[in-house]
């Protein structure tokens, strides 16, 4: 494997951490509810399970990263979308 897809993966890996953390805080951009912070949970759980574990293992590492970019994507389309429909304070 060459040097920079070793980074490459140890940087998805970092992201994919920052899932797990945001379902532990709770927040993101914004408070977020139980049921969300669960999905973040199942993300980041999911793309930490080693591609070695079982045969198959690395479809949980994209299904969790898949998850994780959707829930992440998500979210800042909504904070984007509310900062539009609320006027800024004078």
């Amino acid at each position: 494997m060459p040097a920079c897809a070793g980074r490459r993966r140890q940087g998805l890996v970092a992201r994919l951490v920052e899932g797990g953390s945001i379902a532990v805080i709770g927040y993101f951009m914004r408070p977020m509810g139980a049921g969300l912070r669960a999905l973040f949970g199942v993300a980041g759980i999911l793309a930490l399970i080693p591609s070695g574990a079982f045969p198959g293992a690395v479809v949980t590492d994209v299904i969790g990263a898949a998850l994780g970019a959707a829930l992440i994507a998500r979210e800042i389309w909504l904070v984007r979308l509310r900062a539009k429909v609320r006027p800024a304070l004078p």
